[in-house]
């Protein structure tokens, strides 16, 4: 448990967080990280329960009446305006900004917190009224199986002590890696998640850049987000450039109309409720997620259903552009004739 102890910081709760992500990484496992918000955690605290827990502590009979009488019974005044005052009595709830209550509401929950831990394969860090839920491995399933075990003991335990779960700020970060890939005159674009979709593959047209791959596997990636669950989305990219692009709020190139539908989509989302961050992961740095987007992405360019996406003359541009600079080099290198014959000979005789 962390919080309001000594050693047992905000840094060091969250040091614990980020070296399982990072052990993951290392050792090419996925991870998966629920974060939990306990409803009105001190305003909810029955005193009698929390008088049954410092019992079974066995913490002197004295100190647990001094706190019983502290807080039983306990009343309150709210200045409105100048004139109204309202009162009320409460029976129930630790006060804020009490030193003693975070204490109390530490022993409170101990055995909430504990027992969840117990649980095989599930690392469990709370801090004060904020708990985080991971599960680490190489088996997907395995791992949700082992976190959806953990909220379930967590939300009956607390339920038992009176206290309830914030559905609108309990978040479980949903991962997707996108990639693009040209091989030869194949281009392709993939992309990979890490809550239980399969790796989706597209194949573009030949002229299609690689560029306009990694937008469109990130437009996928979205559109696969709007039919699921309300939550917070990660989506990972070793794309800079299409992300330094879609954070411009000023259209730059004819591929326009997509940076439109990129940027429309995000925003529905937003207001729908969902988060959506996009994060630039650079390319072989060994982060499984981003490797396993990496080979969709050329199994697309080889083997993928070709997709009818959208072609702008963005994409004709950059090719038509590259063949007329090649003929022209080739007219310098092999003409006969004219000028280029003149300036050859020159250049030649010059050197």
């Amino acid at each position: 448990m962390y919080g309001f102890r000594k050693g047992r910081g905000t840094q060091d709760a969250l040091h614990v967080d980020v070296n399982t992500a990072k052990q993951a990484l290392t050792t090419r496992q996925r991870s998966l990280f629920c974060m939990l918000d306990i409803k009105s955690a001190y305003d909810c605290v029955n005193i009698n329960k929390l008088v049954d827990e410092l019992l079974r502590w066995e913490i002197p009979p004295q100190i647990v009446r001094a706190v019983y009488e502290l807080f039983r019974e306990r009343h309150l005044a709210v200045t409105l305006d100048a004139s109204t005052v309202i009162h009320r009595t409460t029976w129930v709830g630790l006060p804020q900004g009490s030193p003693l209550s975070p204490i109390c509401f530490n022993i409170f929950i101990n055995n909430a917190i504990r027992t969840t831990a117990a649980i095989p394969r599930l690392i469990v860090v709370n801090y004060a009224d904020d708990v985080s839920l991971i599960a680490k491995g190489t088996d997907i399933e395995q791992i949700g199986s082992t976190v959806q075990d953990g909220i379930s003991c967590f939300s009956n335990l607390i339920d038992d002590l009176g206290l309830a779960l914030s559905p609108q700020k309990c978040k479980a970060l949903m991962q997707i890696a996108t990639d693009g890939s040209k091989s030869g005159e194949n281009v392709g674009a993939g992309l990979v998640t890490n809550f239980g979709i399969h790796p989706t593959h597209y194949k573009l047209p030949k002229v299609a850049s690689v560029f306009k791959a990694e937008l469109f596997a990130l437009q996928c990636a979205l559109e696969i987000i709007s039919t699921q669950p309300q939550s917070k989305y990660l989506i990972m990219s070793d794309s800079k450039s299409s992300l330094m692009y879609l954070q411009n709020n000023k259209v730059v190139s004819a591929m326009g109309e997509m940076w439109f539908r990129i940027r429309k989509c995000i925003a529905n989302l937003s207001d729908l409720g969902y988060e959506i961050v996009l994060l630039w992961v650079p390319a072989y740095k060994g982060i499984t997620l981003n490797e396993s987007a990496d080979t969709a992405a050329k199994y697309a360019a080889e083997h993928g259903t070709l997709n009818t996406a959208e072609l702008s003359k963005f994409d004709f541009y950059f090719p038509s552009k590259r063949n007329a600079l090649h003929e022209w080099q080739h007219q310098w290198s092999t003409g006969s004739k004219g000028m280029i014959s003149f300036l050859k000979s020159k250049i030649i005789h010059g050197s």
